[in-house]
């Protein structure tokens, strides 16, 4: 997915959240034909209970 984040100019040391087709990516996962990939940067926020 690095290669995908880095041609999309998002840098490589940016943690992020990346899904392919609505799972988590797993390190090094090589994507086939019609995978449909979402990048969301780091969220934070809530509240505590």
């Amino acid at each position: 997915m690095d290669e995908v984040a880095r041609s999309l100019g998002i840098p490589a040391e940016m943690t992020r959240v990346v899904l392919v087709n609505g799972r988590d990516a797993e390190p090094g996962q090589r994507l086939a034909p019609g995978d449909t990939v979402a990048i969301f940067p780091p969220l934070m926020g809530g509240r505590a209970s």
